[in-house]
């Protein structure tokens, strides 16, 4: 019953600090390291600019993150002051993000060097949002293979007791 025991907190032990290490000191969805860079470089994935908000791709390791976008922040584009809706898809961006009450919000935000001008951009029509095709993989098989051990521990400590008595 004490193997059982060991067999069963090691397992537990190693599922959880595998979701603690899921999240490096380097992403950008570690609060603690986007607001202590001067900027952070990522793609954008969509701007809702009604809400506000930014979904931004991080550079270095391809993670999403939606950020609010307070009035007042500083938007430029080539250099230029700019709006939220002269922002489009696919811009790599350099951000600078401050915690803010309960939240990470962008401070400023640059698109450093695009092939259009601010006037073509304001000039085109935003594309619409294209929908994905294929739903995103955001689960993971190790829950359901720690449930499946567990079943098979707990069996297997039944069968050992039922054999005692």
């Amino acid at each position: 019953m004490k193997l059982t025991a060991v067999l069963t907190m090691a397992i537990a032990a190693f599922f959880f600090t595998a979701n603690a290490h899921a999240q490096d000191e380097d992403s950008i969805l570690v609060d603690g390291y986007i607001t202590s860079q001067d900027f952070v470089e990522a793609t954008v994935v969509r701007v809702r600019s009604n809400a506000r908000t930014l979904t931004v791709r991080g550079e270095k390791r391809g993670e999403t993150r939606q950020f609010s976008v307070p009035e007042g922040t500083r938007i430029s584009v080539n250099g230029r002051d700019a709006r939220l809706r002269d922002i489009r898809r696919g811009d790599n961006v350099m951000i600078a993000m401050r915690p803010r009450q309960d939240e990470v919000v962008v401070v400023q935000l640059r698109v450093p060097e695009s092939d259009q001008t601010l006037e073509e951009r304001r000039a085109e029509p935003v594309a619409a949002e294209v929908m994905p095709t294929t739903l995103p993989k955001t689960a993971s098989q190790w829950p359901a293979v720690l449930v499946v051990g567990m079943l098979a521990l707990f069996g297997a400590g039944m069968l050992r007791l039922s054999a005692r008595l």
